[in-house]
């Protein structure tokens, strides 16, 4: 948010330089984000005197001037209808930079006669809104001296970074009250020089008071639309676009005040004004001339025919004031935070009003801000009030206890002064336990711990004395996270921490819309949606290291996923990997080779080892798996009957569709949840190395085509339980000596006894059992016997 020095200097008295201002901006934490001198924009723009001025050869509307800065003399086209000889203006050399929209200067030809520079209007220096022509300065100006200079254009502009909860700091009183409490200067309280007294006769009604908690019209006849320089010039250093005195002495209030309002064209309003929920397919044209087609329930402000603004957000054309306008209705309301959110999301904008009112304005300055926009007009524009409605809800007393011990507790300092610091910032103290929240807080004060935040700020961190940590909770011996983390790195996985957050079209790519948890009020359309899995997020930063010419990625992440059931939202803790491009580069010793479902396998098994499973203990399957894994190169895994994770390659489809630059990509996703089972066992990492040896068996079956490798695996594991610690696909064949739709699988089995060697006799008893179980349970026939028959 832009704001000038100027402004605040209206509610605050001090005697310290800018930069000391700026340091405690910083301090309290209004972030002052870049720091423009008005005098900057000025540069390379000096008074000269315009010595000729002639017709130009080729067009009738221009003229050839002749310009002298007291050194040297310039060729300058100039169309202004005020060019003239004799008159002093101010000149922007070749290379300047127009204020009002950062245009370079450069020499060029118009019409075939060269100009090298510019004669300025008000317009283009930002200094008011003169159409018709080049400013003309005083005879008594210098030559050659800086107009800045001359025009005492020595306005300092801040862009400050208000944060989300924080609407009292969207004004000049409110960053002055801050610095005040600071210890910056004196707060000067706002004060209006003159109240009026007017009949409450004006038509209007408020239907919707779940959207609005407050409104005042003002009628005022007769004004006179003349322009006003000092204000118009402000609007437009601060950004925003005067669009004529009436609207500029709008903003110049909110910016003042930070309460949005509205000035509508009384002649243009046909009958009673009512505040009401829209309907649905309702047509609203707003100031810019853009149709909106809006959805039933949006807050607007209507008259008999028409829509005349969308609440809070922004007005409509077919009552917007213009230069013509006799007779104005000064919209002054207090709408939800929730309503201006669907309405900024409704109709795709955002506008200083709703950035506002989305933060939480001041409900208690409603006749302050009307006394002094209308007296405001009345100097200015003049005109006569004369009639008025007010409607607004109660608020109550909002009381929050602060303890001492609390405020010590997390600070870790003494701060004596704290109920002065609460006070300087507006906290009344009720009975020394309980502190009154102002109406300017009212929206983002609810906890003691928010009262602790403002006392911290006031005070400041850096008089905070540094001090060791003491008693500090030692780090669990099995913490399963840190564990988890170990294995990443060993298996070569760099770790991303990312937000919770992504846009829509990450989110349904990896979950059904039904599902999805849509954010009411997101800080930006990139985190509108709660995340479904923790893939899409990791593969934000895979696009952002493609970018960066990396294509082979190897990430992962600890955190939770987010949907909602019919009854419930539901959040799970899970652990994702993803791997990108290749697992091998080439080099001497081997071609690239490309990721594949078994890398990301390795990986899965590798993360299960820490809960004490081994691979041998899953069952991997091709159904139950989201539709973003490959159909036939990914798998379900499941352990003791319960899904524990999904791992395989993502579809071509989702990489194409997410326009992500490399492929394949694979990933892992563990639902650790499901094995917290396992989580607290310290008995699980006190691993020992096993005594006895192992012994290898090759196993070749002749089997159907059709029979899955997880009904091999179920069926071996079933014939020698308790003995097999691995089992490996090796091989699958198949030529003509092998009967149609079958082919030739080959296993490999680690075998080993945890209490003796095995024997021969032991080892033939198991194999013969385990060839008995492939008969029987699958219709497999050993090679060997096949061969023989």
């Amino acid at each position: 948010m832009k704001i000038s020095l100027s402004l605040i200097k209206n509610y605050i008295e001090y005697e310290y330089s800018v930069e000391h201002v700026i340091n405690m901006l910083n301090n309290i934490g209004m972030e002052v984000e870049d720091v423009v001198y008005q005098k900057d924009f000025y540069k390379e723009i000096q008074v000269a005197l315009i010595k000729e001025a002639e017709k130009h050869p080729n067009a009738d509307k221009l003229r050839v001037c002749k310009v002298f800065d007291g050194k040297n003399e310039y060729q300058i086209v100039c169309g202004a209808p005020n060019a003239r000889a004799g008159i002093k203006v101010a000149f922007a050399y070749i290379g300047a930079k127009i204020p009002k929209n950062g245009f370079i200067i450069k020499e060029s030809e118009i019409r075939g006669v060269k100009s090298l520079g510019m004669l300025c209007s008000q317009d283009e220096l930002s200094l008011g809104v003169d159409y018709d022509g080049i400013l003309e300065l005083p005879q008594d100006a210098v030559l050659g001296a800086p107009v800045a200079e001359y025009l005492n254009l020595n306005e300092v502009i801040f862009d400050i970074a208000i944060t989300p909860n924080r609407g009292d700091a969207a004004s000049a009183v409110g960053i002055a009250r801050d610095l005040a409490a600071a210890g910056l200067g004196k707060n000067l309280s706002p004060k209006v020089n003159e109240s009026f007294d007017i009949s409450p006769n004006f038509d209007a009604v408020v239907e919707d008071r779940e959207g609005c908690f407050g409104m005042e019209f003002i009628k005022i006849q007769n004004v006179s639309c003349n322009e006003y320089a000092e204000i118009s010039s402000i609007i437009q250093l601060l950004g925003i676009q005067s669009r004529g005195t009436l609207v500029d002495i709008s903003n110049f209030t909110m910016l003042s005040y930070g309460r949005p309002n509205h000035i509508y064209d009384a002649d243009k309003v046909s009958g009673k004004i009512t505040v009401r929920k829209s309907q649905d397919k309702e047509i609203f044209e707003d100031l810019t001339g853009k149709k909106h087609e809006l959805s039933s329930g949006i807050t607007v402000i209507s008259d008999e025919e028409k829509i005349l603004s969308v609440a809070g957000l922004i007005g409509g054309r077919s009552s917007m004031v213009d230069s013509s306008t006799k007779n104005i209705i000064i919209e002054l309301g207090l709408f939800s935070q929730k309503q201006i959110g669907k309405a900024e999301k409704a109709l795709g904008i955002s506008t200083d009003a709703s950035f506002r009112f989305v933060r939480g304005i001041d409900y208690g300055n409603t006749k302050l801000v009307k006394e002094f926009l209308v007296n405001l007009i009345k100097e200015k524009c003049a005109g006569v009030p004369t009639s008025y409605f007010s409607y607004s809800i109660d608020f109550k007393d909002k009381l929050i206890p602060l303890r001492y011990e609390s405020l010590l507790k997390i600070a870790g300092h003494d701060i004596p002064n704290y109920k002065e610091i609460l006070k300087n910032l507006g906290f009344s103290c009720a009975d020394g336990l309980l502190f009154k929240v102002p109406s300017y807080r009212y929206w983002d004060i609810n906890i003691e711990e928010d009262l602790i935040e403002e006392v911290l700020r006031i005070y400041g961190f850096g008089n905070i004395e540094e001090k060791p940590l003491e008693n500090i909770t030692p780090v669990l011996k099995n913490n399963l996270d840190d564990y988890l983390r170990k294995t990443a790195s060993k298996i070569g996985l760099n770790e991303v921490v990312s937000w919770s957050f992504c846009d829509k079209l990450y989110a349904t790519c990896f979950a059904n819309e039904d599902s999805l948890i849509e954010l009411e009020n997101p800080i930006t359309q990139e985190f509108s949606f709660m995340r479904p899995s923790i893939i899409p997020t990791i593969l934000k930063t895979v696009c952002y290291n493609i970018s960066h010419s990396i294509s082979s990625c190897a990430m992962f992440e600890i955190g939770k996923v987010y949907h909602k059931s019919s009854s419930d939202l539901i959040e799970k803790r899970v652990l994702a990997t993803v791997r990108t491009n290749l697992a091998e580069n080439k080099n001497i010793f081997c071609n690239e080779r490309k990721l594949d479902f078994f890398d990301a396998k390795s990986d899965l098994s590798s993360f299960l080892e820490e809960f004490g499973i081994a691979e041998s203990e899953l069952s991997f399957f091709r159904d139950h798996l989201p539709g973003y894994y490959h159909p036939t190169r990914s798998a379900s895994v499941f352990f003791n009957g319960r899904l524990i994770a999904y791992c395989g390659e993502l579809h071509p489809k989702l990489i194409s569709d997410l326009k992500i630059g490399t492929k394949p990509i694979v990933a892992v996703e563990i639902f650790l949840d499901e094995l917290k089972v396992h989580k607290n066992d310290p008995a699980r990492y006190n691993f020992t190395m096993l005594e006895y040896q192992p012994v290898y068996r090759d196993f070749c079956f002749i089997i159907d085509e059709g029979v899955s490798f997880e009904t091999i695996r179920s069926s071996i594991l079933n014939s020698a339980r308790g003995h097999i610690e691995s089992i490996r696909l090796v091989d699958i064949f198949k030529n003509s000596d092998i009967p149609q739709g079958k082919h030739s699988v080959t296993i490999n089995l680690m075998l080993r006894n945890k209490n003796h060697t095995f024997d021969e006799a032991q080892l033939t008893a198991l194999s013969n059992n385990i060839i008995e179980k492939m008969e029987k349970e699958c219709g497999a026939i050993l090679k060997r016997d096949m061969l023989i028959a």
